[in-house]
């Protein structure tokens, strides 16, 4: 069973429903007190806001649970990656016609009735992801990162409270903003909430338009926000990871690893002679080299975890999570030959066009050891490379030094 997949969008429900049908509608939102659920519920007209099918929800057999998958694929729609089993249907709003990506809402709550209900809301203008309990919205959360959550407080196992905590504990989700949903409208419940952090809160029953306009907001301050983050993490010339950045990284993989016990490496490259390579040829082709050197970087160190930065005037570096000596030096290898292979023109260098020389350190890092050791280690194979006649990679572990040509 998945906890989140397709689901067709609004334009997909039926126009109009059979009297049974809406019968066995009305008769399940009775149980949420109907006359105060804000939905557009009109016998004469056209449209029915909530899909009847979801509203059925109750009233599935364990067979029909597991018929969203592939009706989805019949219908099209993209699946998400990582399922996560659940008791209740797939549900994520269908693609629109719009080829942009569309923020992200991820719905916390154990009533299956309001997931679709939000689902259907939204989901004309947002991907929606689901989670009928606390642990799954977590692992959703984390595997997903959503711009927004909506998240019902009261909850079995583990409360809207206690997965608020674990989020914001949590350095991969502790940005994503959270607003509370709640069928208990009490100030001393929502006074707790705001004070927690939360950013807003949506009452039971649900009122459409509201929800809508406080779901747009939230999303527009966290789009705004990511903006501005992106920024303050860049480096304008290269459009690297900045220096900022990088120690922020580098702070938070060190005490990761020293947690793990796996091994963390650094690379530390500086571009050989740039200084007489400004005076030859300039500043404009000074800054294209740094951004092609950058280009090159960034294509060899391709995976997800690795941090490609500027650390200052012809400087990089790349951080390199759980991976030891050897394959941090044939990454250093690759950069070095991939710099080469730009060809650059360099009158001053031996090599005839832009080289760089590259010190690497790996290890398993003890308590007592810091951060600072890391980069002084790093740097002083860097030396090690250019004193050795540069366009090289140094290298060293565990107090083992080496010296590659």
């Amino acid at each position: 069973m998945e906890t989140f997949g397709s689901i067709p969008s609004q334009a997909d429900s039926p126009k109009i429903l059979a009297e049974d049908e809406t019968a066995n509608a009305r008769s399940q939102l009775d149980a949420i007190d109907r006359s105060q659920v804000m939905i557009e519920y009109d016998m004469d007209a056209t449209i029915l806001r909530a899909n009847a099918n979801f509203l059925r929800t109750f009233d599935y057999t364990a067979a029909e649970l597991a018929g969203p998958a592939p009706l989805s694929e019949a219908a099209g729609f993209r699946m998400a990656n990582s399922p996560v089993p659940s008791s209740i249907p797939s549900l994520i709003a269908g693609p629109t016609v719009s080829s942009e990506r569309r923020p992200t809402v991820l719905v916390v709550d154990d009533e299956p009735l309001y997931l679709a209900l939000i689902a259907d809301i939204l989901g004309a203008e947002y991907q929606i992801l689901v989670a009928d309990e606390g642990m799954t919205g977590l692992q959703i959360a984390t595997d997903n990162l959503p711009h927004l959550i909506l998240l019902d407080l009261m909850m079995p196992e583990i409360d809207g409270f206690e997965v608020y905590r674990c989020l914001k504990a949590d350095r991969r989700t502790c940005e994503v903003p959270v607003i509370f949903i709640t069928g208990v409208g009490d100030v001393a419940t929502e006074t707790k909430g705001l004070k927690m952090g939360a950013v807003d809160y949506i009452n039971k029953p649900i009122n459409p338009d509201l929800l809508k306009a406080r779901v747009g907001t939230q999303i527009n301050f966290k789009l705004m926000r990511d903006k501005l983050v992106q920024l303050a993490a860049t480096d304008g010339l290269t459009g690297l990871a900045n220096r900022s950045h990088f120690d922020g990284m580098l702070a938070y993989e060190y005490a990761r690893h020293l947690r793990s016990g796996k091994e963390l490496s650094l690379i530390m490259l500086d571009i050989d002679q740039f200084k007489a390579f400004n005076d030859a040829y300039g500043h404009i082709s000074g800054d294209e080299c740094l951004r092609e050197v950058a280009r090159a970087m960034t294509k060899t160190a391709s995976r997800a975890t690795d941090l490609v930065a500027r650390y200052g005037g012809e400087e990089f570096v790349v951080l390199l999570p759980e991976t030891n000596l050897q394959g941090a030096v044939m990454l250093a290898e690759k950069v070095r030959n991939c710099i080469g292979g730009l060809a650059l023109p360099h009158r001053d260098s031996s090599a005839g066009h832009v080289t760089a020389s590259l010190g690497v350190v790996s290890g398993k890092f003890l308590t007592g050891s810091s951060i600072m050791d890391v980069l002084a280690e790093a740097d002083v194979q860097l030396y090690a490379a250019k004193a050795g006649g540069r366009n090289r990679v140094a290298f060293r572990a565990l107090g083992k030094p080496g010296l590659r040509d």
